[in-house]
């Protein structure tokens, strides 16, 4: 039992001698962005698209359907604009779902996440602005 006890202290004494101090330096830090965009269209990748074909059909079954029809291109724009003045007041409807009687909305301007383009507006085109499973709040205020 002594023996166990000295070679743990001892054990011990040398981790904590050595503790969490490294040698190493940093010797450089770099970073590079890389732009996705159109041009990797021009040349898809055939193994990725045969890997993916299976579900294309799937995928595009779900995301296809047109929900809706926008007369001019909507973007998102500080302080406010058409496409968050929208989202906000598709709040303010759907609260009616919750038995609420809402006065006003609020959208998070960082949540949008894609533009609306004049034309026909589908399920996949939803998702594309708005992508996150976030909960719809009421908050009461007085005074």
């Amino acid at each position: 039992m002594y023996r166990k006890t000295v070679y743990l202290v001892g054990l011990s004494a040398m981790l904590m001698g050595t503790g969490c101090a490294s040698h190493y330096e940093l010797a450089s830090v770099k970073r590079t962005r890389i732009l996705v965009d159109s041009r990797y269209d021009a040349a898809p990748d055939a193994t990725a698209a045969k890997f993916m074909e299976p579900y294309k059909h799937r995928v595009d079954s779900v995301m296809g359907p047109v929900v809706g029809e926008v007369d001019h291109d909507m973007t998102a724009h500080r302080p406010e604009s058409d496409l968050s003045n929208l989202l906000a007041d598709i709040m303010v409807w759907g609260a009616k779902d919750y038995h609420e009687k809402v006065d006003f909305g609020v959208y998070n301007m960082g949540g949008i996440r894609a533009a609306l383009s004049k034309g026909k507006v589908t399920y996949g085109d939803v998702l594309d602005i708005a992508p996150f499973e976030n909960k719809i709040c009421f908050v009461t205020l007085t005074g």
